[in-house]
């Protein structure tokens, strides 16, 4: 959830960025935009490794003084620690043909894979890339399009905020079924607006806060549910045998849909038209998103060890 969060900080420092400094200062925009991630670097090197990353190497005192960093100094459950000292031994013992023939590590990466369809083929990095563009074109109403860009990175970092104290209240799957709903909901409108500017452009003037108001509550619904969830999937959907594997591959599956999704949205307008791109957008988030919550397994409260123990992994040995 968090690692959501962060992206659409950075997404909303480019949006002032690219609002405050004029279009002549362009080398000022990306230098000032690179210059932010050089800050990561020393910052990486405060966090410990994980306390199972420790257990793994057989360094027990280093793993209880990452676990208390992680949960804080007083912070004593020995419970937890023992249940990722078998965890940990687990891992060692795991052959990885037999996981991957698990339906249940399957089925989780699935529902990680259908996670990020629904993402990308919702049309979300598009009109993210193309949000300055999209407000010129479809209007912006009292502020300008560049001023709505802003208040478009604030609506995300807010949303995303909600979603982290909405998802251990309401779980995985009700969140994706609202987000992908609405989501679908606001696209729907926002075709339907493009379509009656089409048929009299007159529409332009009476319905100017329809663009802006119904791609903005767009990008609400997106961070309230799928786009959070999305990459906290990332955490818990594999068993820690293929955690790495999995988490990557999933993650350049999203990455690879973004390319595609990005490089033909504008084939995408001059074979549909902008409302029946909208359209197909909109589908493309109601069928994942159904997808999505058949598949998706919820873990509110759960621990890594019992996770771990949901695959049935230890059953199959």
């Amino acid at each position: 959830m968090y690692f959501h969060l962060l992206i659409d900080c950075g997404i909303m420092y480019a949006f002032v960025i690219a609002h405050a400094l004029d279009e002549r200062d362009s080398v000022w925009r990306y230098s000032l935009m690179c210059a932010i991630t050089c800050l990561m670097i020393p910052l990486i090197n405060l966090l410990p490794e994980s306390p199972l990353s420790y257990l793994r190497k057989n360094d027990e005192a280093n793993a209880k003084i990452s676990l208390k960093w992680f949960r804080g100094h007083a912070y004593k459950d020995d419970v937890e620690m023992e249940g990722l000292k078998r965890l940990s031994s687990a891992v060692r013992s795991g052959k990885i043909t037999s996981i991957l023939r698990n339906w249940r590590v399957v089925r989780s990466f699935l529902a990680c894979l259908f996670v990020f369809l629904t993402q990308q083929f919702s049309g979300v990095t598009t009109m993210l890339f193309y949000s300055l563009t999209l407000f010129n074109v479809g209007g912006s109403g009292y502020l300008t399009a560049s001023e709505l860009t802003v208040v478009l990175g604030a609506v995300q970092i807010l949303s995303c905020l909600l979603a982290t104290a909405l998802i251990d209240v309401l779980g995985r799957r009700i969140l994706l079924a609202a987000s992908s709903t609405f989501m679908g909901l606001f696209l729907i409108l926002l075709g339907w607006f493009y379509d009656l500017r089409e048929q009299d452009p007159e529409y332009d003037d009476i319905y100017y806060w329809m663009p802006p108001a119904w791609t903005t509550l767009f990008f609400a619904a997106y961070n309230i549910g799928v786009g959070p969830i999305s990459w906290s999937l990332l955490g818990d959907s594999f068993p820690m045998e293929v955690r790495a594997t999995g988490a990557a591959c999933a993650a350049a599956f999203n990455w690879l849909l973004s390319l595609i999704a990005t490089m033909s949205f504008g084939e995408m307008l001059d074979a549909l038209g902008v409302p029946r791109t909208m359209w197909l957008f909109a589908g493309f988030c109601w069928l994942a998103g159904a997808l999505c919550v058949l598949l998706v397994k919820d873990t509110r409260g759960r621990s890594l060890a019992e996770i771990q123990g949901s695959f049935g992994i230890e059953e199959r040995r």
